[in-house]
């Protein structure tokens, strides 16, 4: 494991060398390098870019009768509830930041929220459910992460069409994102 650490460290010293060596001699007079005087700088800045997107991703937002694991869940035949019905929901999420501990290990923290809406051009909103914030701790940074929720359905809701919407807030970065669910009250 020390040679590759090694090894790798190498490579990013060559590379660093030739970058600076390069826009050394692409003729600008302060011999800095700037975006676009080569594809090697334009790569490196993309690839930094691209690490830190605006918001938050969340994919495989599904209402769910049992969790096993990540990406491993049973959902229901169709998103029909009675009202005071207990639910679960599974959502995966992307791109949240880590801070390393001082014990060395990794922390994210998310905050969630959700809300339902009455389907249709209205869209009123009919109950707001704060989810306590979320803390992990981990030997190694997250790359990927799941959130399941567990909560009642509102025994005021009516029967009819709503909208879930789950949003997740990384209160580390200040970014959030959203994920959408409709589903009926019968």
């Amino acid at each position: 494991m020390a040679n590759r650490k090694w090894i790798f460290g190498s490579l990013c010293l060559v590379v660093g060398f030739i970058v600076g060596h390069w826009g050394a001699r692409s003729g600008d007079p302060t011999g800095q390098t700037t975006l676009g005087e080569s594809g090697i700088p334009l790569a490196i800045a993309t690839v930094s870019a691209a690490k830190e997107p605006a918001k938050l991703n969340l994919s495989d937002v599904a209402f769910c009768h049992k969790i096993t694991s990540f990406g491993n869940y049973a959902t229901y035949p169709r998103d029909e509830f009675a009202p005071d019905q207990a639910v679960l929901i599974y959502a995966e999420i992307d791109d949240l930041q880590s801070e390393e501990t001082p014990d060395g290990r990794f922390r994210t923290v998310a905050k969630s929220t959700i809300e339902l809406y009455r389907a249709g051009d209205a869209q009123e909103l009919v109950e707001t459910i704060e989810v306590p914030e979320a803390v992990d701790l981990c030997r190694r940074r997250r790359l990927d992460y799941f959130h399941s929720y567990q909560f009642t359905m509102p025994e005021t809701l009516a029967e009819g069409d709503y909208v879930l919407k789950l949003t997740v807030k990384d209160q580390l970065s200040d970014r959030q994102g959203s994920g959408l669910l409709a589903f009926s009250i019968k």
